[in-house]
Order: structure tokens, then C-alpha cells, then sequence
């Protein structure tokens, strides 16, 4: 297994390099009039990275622009996210749900190549930091040049730190537009409310994925661990998109899994501290949102959180990987009120630099920019055709389906008329993609044709009731009562 990408996946896109290619854009003067950009999130569950591409989301939409999230998984609970939102079977590609639209945001290396090869927009390949980047010179040779082939593919990166751009630049000779991280002051600030966590312990709180490795999270607990025996009270809170497994159960004294934005606030403002003890990270949002939450921090002294964190005097930080020095700031701080005070006040100065406003300004005129160029046609791939390289004509239905039940009924229509006119012997297949292409019709507005494609349903056997019902409701819709009443007799003779 490959840190992320499962092995049979990961062979497929290997395979694939041969074909890769780097996307040819044409600058035009085209107007828009409302501006529609796609990201393309792997998984959509709770975590820094995923949150800063909402934020992003929800902002641009403040802005007047079209977002679409296309992401395999549920749309997410933990967020109050805005954008309209595509989940992609898990059977299906990520890029074969990507509708129409200006601009396609990669939001994941793995991602950049089928993205370009939609050939619907211009991709931007969005950096936020992992080991594929703070581990790029370790990597196996073979997982090396995949990474690498793909930060040459778009014609543009953007990225959310000076670290991540440096890297960027050092390994790929890539320059990335840097969108600073920030924070939202109505989720995350000192304001106690009625709402506020409530709890009369004394709890440290930790953040992130068991399995991933690099966020120290079996460290912090192995540190917790000793020093409880010095404060039987202290309890160890854990918030984490996916239950962790049984040997922590009896060290963890409260694991909170996919808590809503609010929710972490107020944790943030109930904890004594809030440790981060990731080797690795591009800029370390919870940390700023612990400061904006007015709780004091500890954090392991990784590159990223230096992009804004000073030691000592608006957080401490330890040697990352060295226990002792991590044992030794929390007893510290544990004890010291007045170093309490003082990186909690510092930490509010601090978050002041990181906000949305001149943020999401820089990404909306970088979009807008970006929005003027057009896809020039590749024909380097081989099967460069509207099937997108399905194997059989039940894998177009399939897809077909797909996108009528996200609601991406123009594309679904397309994929429908390539099913139908195919020739199918599967008649009952045959009847439903006639039905689907009808409806996709009347949910744009478009009852003529509706009608038409409705009446042709007829070439293969008597009208079923099914359609007698949608002629009447079409003509109901336009109040042409007489119509209506004989398709809906029709429907129960």
C-alpha cells in the first residue's frame, strides 16, 4: 500500500503517465456571466485541509460564483457547506462527475492528470501539504516520478504557505500563488455563550487521524500517559473523523468524532491546552483556531505553524519527536498562569493577520483571471471520445444515471442519446433511459421537449401508464386542463 492511494489504484495511474500531458489553455476575452468552479475533493470527512477548501466554498459563493464540490462520500455533516454538492460512487472515476463549468480545482495530486483529461476547464492544482511534499526526497523512485509528472500537468498551482511554495518550487521548478489560510471570526473567538461546552474537568485537547502517522497523535498519548500520574484528574479529549482503535480506550477519556465547526470551538475554549505534535504541516489551521478560541497551545516545532507561531509568545513549541521537551511544556504550562495569560493575549494578536477578507479577495481576482482562458483540444490520448474510455454501454447508462441523480441533467441527457441510439437489445435498460431522458428534460424547464422524448417511448410498445402520468403532470404544469385529463384517463384505462 502507498501512503494514500491504494495499490491497485495507484498501478492504474502509473499505467496511465504514458499518456499525460500537460494542459493547452488559449487566454480569450469571453464573458461570464456568473463564474462556476468545480473542486474535486477525494474525501470529504473532517480535517484542516478538507475544511480550508469549504471555507474557500462557501466564501466564493458570498462572492456571487457558482461552487460545485465533486467528492466521493455523503456530503458532510461536521460543515454547513453551501455549495451544491456531487458524491461519486465509489465504482465510478472522481473526474466523470465533474460538470460543466470554468475553472476545475484539483484539490489532491492524484487527481491532476484526469482532471486535465475532462478537457471541460482549466485546472488548478491546489497544494496544501503532505508527505508526497515534506517527504518528496524519500519517496520509492517509481511513487517519485508519478508525483513529480503531475505537478508539470497544470498550468496552475496555488498553494496556502511560503513553506509550500518554497517546496514547490525546490522539487518541481513550480511557482505557486499563495492564498493565505485564515480563520472565521464568527466560529472561532472568546465569546462564551449559553452554547459553550460545558464541563467542570480538566481536559488537554488533541486533533487528527490515528492512521496518520506523521500528526504524532500515539506520542501525545504516550506523554498524557506519564504525566496523569502526576494529576489523576487530567483527562485527554480526541477529536477524529473515525473512531480510533481499542488500545487507547483506556488512556482516552473522550473521543468526539466528525464534531460540527461549533462544536470544536467550544472544545477549544473548555481544554486546559491544545496539543499539535505533527512532524509535518503546510501552515496548521487548528492551531490558529485554538488562539482565535483563546485557548493556550503546544506545538511540535514543524515548519508550517512557524509561518505564524513564535515560541513563547503566542504558543510553545517542543522538538518535534522529542518526547521529554513535549512532557516538559505541558508541565509548564500546566503550572504557570501568567505564561497562560501571555500566549493567549499574543495568540489573539496573532490571528488578527489571518482573515478571510483579504484571503478569499486574492483568490476571487486569481480565479477571475484564470477564467479567461479556454481548453484547447489535446489529441495526444488515444481514446479521446465522449465515453471517456468505458468499457461497454451498461457503463454509460450506469454513469448516465449517475449524473441525472446528482442533478447534472444536461451531461446525463448527452450520455442517455450515446445509450439509446447505441442500439440496445436490453429493452428494459432501453425503457428506463428513454424515462430518465424525459424527466432530465422536464426538470430543465423544457416541457416541449420533454413531451417529444416522452412520445417517443411509444416505438417501443403501447404507452405504460408511467408516461400517460408525465404527459398529464407536463400538461397540468402549463394549466392546459383538457390535455391533462385525457392523459391521465389514458393512465387508468
Amino acid at each position: 500500500m502507498i501512503n494514500g492511494i491504494g495499490k491497485l489504484v495507484y498501478e492504474q495511474r502509473v499505467e496511465k503517465l504514458k499518456n499525460a500531458y500537460e494542459q493547452r489553455l488559449i487566454q480569450t476575452n469571453r464573458q461570464i456571466v456568473m463564474l462556476h468552479v468545480v473542486y474535486v475533493v477525494a474525501n470529504p470527512s473532517i480535517c484542516g485541509a478538507t475544511k480550508i477548501i469549504f471555507d474557500q466554498a462557501n466564501k466564493l459563493i458570498e462572492k456571487g460564483i457558482a461552487v460545485t464540490i465533486v467528492s466521493y462520500g455523503e456530503r458532510p455533516t461536521w460543515y454547513q457547506l453551501k455549495a451544491h454538492y456531487i458524491e461519486v460512487p465509489s465504482k465510478l472515476r472522481i473526474s466523470l462527475l465533474i460538470p460543466k463549468c470554468h475553472i476545475i480545482i484539483a484539490t489532491y495530486y492524484t487527481h491532476i492528470q484526469e482532471c486535465i483529461e475532462t478537457e471541460i476547464a482549466p485546472v488548478i492544482y491546489f497544494e496544501q501539504g503532505d508527505i508526497h511534499l515534506f517527504n518528496y526526497e524519500k519517496l520509492k523512485v517509481d511513487h517519485k516520478g508519478f508525483v513529480y509528472t503531475q505537478f508539470q500537468l497544470p498550468k496552475f498551482i496555488m498553494t496556502v504557505s511560503q513553506l509550500t511554495a518554497r517546496l514547490i518550487k525546490q522539487y518541481f521548478k513550480r511557482d505557486a500563488k499563495i492564498i493565505p489560510n485564515a480563520i472565521d471570526p464568527n466560529t472561532f473567538n472568546n465569546k462564551w455563550t449559553e452554547e459553550n461546552y460545558k464541563c467542570e474537568e480538566k481536559y488537554l485537547l488533541i486533533m487528527g487521524r490515528e492512521d496518520v502517522v506523521f500528526k504524532g497523535i500515539e506520542e501525545v498519548v504516550a506523554v498524557f500517559n506519564g504525566l496523569k500520574e502526576l494529576n489523576k484528574e487530567l483527562k485527554l479529549y480526541w477529536i477524529t473523523p473515525y473512531p480510533p482503535s481499542k488500545s487507547f480506550e483506556c488512556i482516552i477519556s473522550k473521543v468526539i468524532i466528525n464534531p460540527s465547526q461549533n462544536q470544536i470551538s467550544q472544545l477549544f475554549k473548555g481544554a486546559t491546552f491544545y496539543i499539535s505534535a505533527s512532524y509535518y504541516e503546510s501552515f496548521s489551521l487548528p492551531v490558529l483556531e485554538a488562539m482565535a478560541s483563546g485557548c493556550p497551545v503546544i506545538s511540535a516545532d514543524n515548519e508550517g505553524v512557524k509561518e505564524y507561531g513564535i515560541d513563547r509568545y503566542n504558543l510553545l513549541l517542543y522538538e518535534k519527536g522529542n518526547l521529554q521537551d513535549m512532557a516538559k511544556n505541558m508541565l509548564e504550562l500546566m503550572k504557570n498562569d501568567r505564561l497562560r495569560d501571555n500566549l493567549v493575549k499574543n495568540g489573539f494578536l496573532t490571528v488578527e493577520k489571518y482573515n478571510w477578507k483579504d484571503s478569499i479577495e486574492k483568490l476571487y481576482e486569481y480565479l477571475c483571471q484564470i477564467a479567461q482562458y479556454e481548453v484547447l483540444t489535446c489529441h495526444m490520448l488515444k481514446n479521446n471520445n465522449p465515453k471517456r474510455g468505458f468499457n461497454n454501454m451498461l457503463e454509460i447508462f450506469d454513469y448516465a444515471n449517475e449524473l441525472y441523480k446528482n442533478e447534472v441533467y444536461e451531461e446525463a441527457i448527452y450520455f442517455l442519446n450515446e445509450f439509446i441510439n447505441y442500439g440496445s437489445s436490453n429493452t428494459d435498460k432501453k425503457i428506463e433511459a428513454y424515462r430518465l431522458r424525459y424527466w432530465a428534460y422536464y426538470f430543465l424547464d423544457n416541457l416541449k421537449e420533454a413531451r417529444q422524448q416522452c412520445f417517443l417511448t411509444f416505438e417501443l410498445g403501447i404507452p405504460q401508464m408511467k408516461e400517460c402520468c408525465f404527459l398529464g403532470q407536463s400538461f397540468l404544469d402549463e394549466a392546459r386542463i383538457e390535455e391533462a385529463s385525457f392523459w391521465f384517463e389514458k393512465a387508468i384505462d
